[in-house]
């Protein structure tokens, strides 16, 4: 059970770091919210 609530949470802020990657101007940020963006879907995934 808690590993549903884990992935719920981390889908929830996965949605947030895509909304931010597309909305951002700075190419730096976008860079950013990239790399931060490919160790969480790994984790989502349950891929370690």
């Amino acid at each position: 059970m808690m590993m549903y609530i884990y992935l719920g949470i981390l889908l929830l802020i996965l949605v947030f770091v895509i909304r931010y990657l597309f909305t951002e101007n700075k190419l730096l940020s976008q860079i950013d919210a990239a790399l931060v963006l490919i160790p969480m879907l790994l984790r989502l995934f349950l891929i370690k």
